[in-house]
């Protein structure tokens, strides 16, 4: 089995119709840290192949994808405090 690894997903995307298709995505795969933040948690070929998908979702001049490789996920740790919400108020946790 790949080895697996930690990796921080971040996008600030100006359109809602791909905004919340890369949310979708992301959240079938990772855990939601903040809006637009997730950690997943995969093997660095399954996280290539889910940048590569995303990448085909965002316009190139519009929106911005960032794909952090954090480490192996034995050493990988996240905190979250306080609680997620939308930009409507709406809480996600």
């Amino acid at each position: 089995m790949a080895d697996v690894r930690t990796f921080l997903f971040a996008y600030d995307i100006g359109n809602s119709k791909r905004r919340l298709r890369v949310a979708r995505l992301l959240e079938r795969v990772g855990e939601r840290q903040q809006y637009s933040v997730f950690v997943l948690h995969v093997s660095a070929r399954r996280a290539a192949s889910l940048e590569r998908r995303l990448r085909g979702i965002l316009k190139d001049t519009e929106d911005k994808l960032l794909v952090a490789d954090l480490g192996p996920t034995v050493t990988a740790q996240s905190r979250l405090k306080g609680e997620i919400s939308t930009p409507y108020g709406d809480s996600i946790i």
